[in-house]
C-alpha cells in the first residue's frame, strides 16, 4: 500500500486543487480524499515506491510504503470517482516519484479516471453517525 500526502493544493473556499495535484490525482487513479485541514488531499493504493519514503516539504508532497514507520490519518471524504482504492500502475507511480522526490529534499523519513476539471467534486457524505 502506497500513501500520497499532499499539502496546500485544495482551496476550502472555491474547492479548487492545484493544477500539479490535480496531475498526480489523475496519474494515479486511485483513492483520494480531502485531507483533515480541508486544504490538502490524501491518496492511498496498491503497490510499491521505487525508493524510500520521502517528505518534499518544498512542494508539500509526501509519499509513503506501508513498510515504514509513518502513517496518514483518513477523514472518509473521498471524492466522486476517486472512491476506490487500485492498484497503481508501476510506471505512473514511478514518474510521480520521480518527479517530487529531489535530491535535495528532508527525504531521508523512513528505510522502508475520472477528471474534476480542476475542482474538487462533492465529498461522499458519510454513513450517519459516522463522525
Amino acid at each position: 500500500m502506497v500513501g500520497v500526502d499532499i499539502d496546500h493544493c485544495v482551496n476550502p473556499e472555491t474547492k479548487e486543487v492545484e493544477p500539479w495535484a490535480e496531475e498526480v490525482m489523475q496519474q494515479l487513479a486511485t483513492y483520494t480524499e480531502v485531507s483533515p485541514s480541508g486544504t490538502g488531499l490524501r491518496l492511498f493504493g496498491f503497490g510499491t515506491l521505487p525508493g524510500r519514503d520521502f517528505n518534499n516539504s518544498t512542494q508539500g508532497i509526501e509519499m509513503y510504503n506501508t513498510a515504514g514507520n509513518r502513517y496518514l490519518t483518513m477523514t472518509g471524504v473521498c471524492l466522486q470517482g476517486f472512491e476506490d482504492i487500485k492498484n497503481i500502475d508501476t510506471e505512473d507511480l514511478a514518474k510521480v516519484y520521480k518527479q517530487y522526490r529531489t535530491g535535495n529534499d528532508d527525504s531521508s523519513i523512513s528505510d522502508s479516471q475520472s477528471s474534476t476539471n480542476g475542482v474538487i467534486p462533492e465529498p461522499i457524505e458519510p454513513p450517519a453517525g459516522w463522525l
